[in-house]
Formats: structure tokens, C-alpha cells, sequence
């Protein structure tokens, strides 16, 4: 969904994600700012580079060069390739000699040197790592804008850090509309590895020359959708638009009415309020449903009730 109301998907490669796409997302917010994006119909969009976790889109792309297991995998592999009594089977378009890497002599010859030839190996790898920082990652980070959402309205945590102590609310964007921007939406994966991706088997093959270039956006999706297991409870979903700007800021961008297909009240949202979005929501000709958030009497969880 583009800023002048046309919609657009915005796709860096294959969708990461290992559950069934939600049929709703929801986005988390306070009163105020629900106020806000039912008056104007529009969702803030932000640059990656203004998120809140530091640690989250990394501000430079990485290929975990210095990755101790990373540089034995690489070495192994090598050494798999010379000792191999088959001919090995570069990639069209290598830069090594067929008939040269493929000579006895010259395979005993690098299999004497493979601590030297991996570590040249590596500062290649360094230089390319150094163009796609240059030429794609970064330019592509100042350009991006994301809406960050859950797959649950449920959540303890967000519900505080998010919906201002439940005081908020919590509003459910539907995917019933198949040209929604939602629908593209893609999911996080958390780890406790800050390089996810490339140290696998595809990426050992591709730096050997013996394997195809894997997907390039492969290297923004590893950086854009990964975060500490510290914030697994979130279960995020993005959607990406890329706009005209070079620099990071933020987009106000519209949405389709029909977009909107829930309004959740917290524990904590006075009666006031209610009655203030209810009608911000009725004068944009926004129809959602409205529940209201309250106790489980028997868990710690919270369930939601029809408000009228």
C-alpha cells in the first residue's frame, strides 16, 4: 500500500516463516495514538534504522567472516573437493582454472597451503561482503519503511510495553482483502545468533566456486527478520515498503477502511476513551468489531468480551 492509496508488496526474496501466514494481525498502541490512526487512516511506518533494539537490523551486513566455525567448515570443504578423485565442478563463470584445479600436482600443492588459500579466500569473501554493504544493504535500510504487527492480541508484555499499561488498545488488521499490503507481511525469526544463514552449506559451495550464487536477498532477509530470543513473545510479522527517501524517517501511509476489522479495548481503557475511538473510528467510516479485554478468572490470561 503506497502512500497515494495504490498498494504495492515489497518482497527481498523468500518468506521466512514456519507456521501458516495468520488470517489477522494486530498491532498494539496506545489510546492516543489509536485516536490518531482512526481520525487520519493512516499506520506509521518506521526506518528500520530508528527501531528500538539496537540489536535488531543490524546497522551493517554480515557474513560472520570471523566466525571460527565458519572458516573450518570452509577449510573442510576445500579440502573434500582436492582430496576427491573426481574432477571438481566449478560453477560456470569461476575465476579458477579447470585445468588447473584439477591437476594432481596443483591439488597437492593447495592442499599444502590451505591454511593460505582460505584465508585469501576470506578477504574476497571480505571484499564482496564490503560491495553488498555498499550497493544493496545499506542503500536499502535508508530507503525501507516497516509496520511491525503480532500474529496474537494476547500478549501480557505487549500489552504494557506497547498499550500504555492496558490502558490502549490492540487493533486487528484483516487479510480478507487480497490486494491488502498485509498480506505480504513477513515473519520474524528469533535467535541467539546475531549472523543467521551463511554459514550453511549453499554459502560454503558458492565461496568454493563449485555452487550457484545463492538468492542475494537472502542477506537482507537473515538481517531484516531476525531478533534475540529475548523477544520471541512478540511474535512479529513485517510488512516492508520501500520509499523514495534516502535517509531514515518515518510514513504515515493510508490504509482501506475494511482494513480494519477489530478494535480491542485493555483492562484499563476508560469508558471515555471507548466512546472517543468508537466515534473517530464511525466518522472515517471505519466498521470494526469491538471487544473488551478482561481477567481470566482461572489463568493468567485474558480474554476478550463483545463491547457495544
Amino acid at each position: 500500500m503506497c502512500q497515494h492509496g495504490s498498494r504495492r508488496r515489497i518482497g527481498w526474496g523468500k518468506v521466512m516463516h514456519t507456521c501458516s501466514r495468520p488470517s489477522s494481525y494486530f498491532k498494539y498502541t496506545s489510546a492516543e495514538t489509536a485516536s490518531l490512526i482512526l481520525e487520519n487512516k493512516t499506520l506509521r511506518w518506521s526506518s528500520p534504522l530508528l527501531f528500538n533494539d539496537p540489536f535488531d537490523v543490524r546497522i551493517r551486513l554480515s557474513f560472520g567472516l570471523f566466525d571460527t566455525s565458519l572458516r573450518e567448515k570452509f577449510r573442510d570443504r576445500w579440502l573434500e573437493l582436492l582430496r576427491s578423485p573426481k574432477d571438481i565442478p566449478l560453477r560456470p563463470g569461476s575465476t579458477i582454472d579447470q585445468d588447473l584445479i584439477n591437476d594432481p600436482d596443483c591439488r597437492l600443492y593447495l592442499i599444502s597451503h590451505i591454511d593460505e588459500m582460505v584465508d585469501e579466500s576470506l578477504q574476497e569473501m571480505a571484499k564482496y561482503e564490503k560491495f553488498m554493504n555498499e550497493t544493496r544493504y545499506m542503500p536499502m535500510l535508508r530507503q525501507s519503511r516497516v509496520l511491525c504487527k503480532s500474529e496474537v492480541p494476547d500478549s501480557h508484555l505487549m500489552w504494557s510495553h506497547y498499550s500504555d499499561f492496558h490502558k490502549g488498545v490492540v487493533l486487528e488488521l484483516g487479510t480478507s482483502d487480497p490486494d491488502s499490503a498485509w498480506n505480504g507481511s513477513r515473519q520474524v525469526l528469533y535467535s541467539d545468533r546475531s549472523v543467521i544463514g551463511f554459514d550453511n552449506t549453499r554459502w560454503i559451495d558458492y565461496f568454493c566456486s563449485v555452487g550457484p550464487p545463492p538468492p542475494g536477498d537472502s542477506f537482507a532477509d537473515a538481517h531484516l527478520l531476525t531478533k534475540h530470543n529475548d523477544w520471541a513473545y512478540e511474535k512479529e510479522w513485517r510488512t516492508f515498503w520501500k520509499g523514495d527517501a534516502d535517509v531514515p524517517g518515518i510514513m504515515d501511509i493510508p490504509y482501506e477502511p475494511h482494513e480494519i476489522d477489530a478494535v480491542y479495548f485493555g483492562i484499563r481503557c476508560s469508558k471515555q476513551i471507548r466512546s472517543d475511538l468508537m466515534n473517530k473510528a464511525a466518522q472515517s467510516g471505519i466498521k470494526p468489531r469491538y471487544f473488551s479485554a478482561t481477567f481470566d478468572e482461572y489463568r493468567h490470561s485474558l480474554v476478550f468480551e463483545p463491547y457495544e
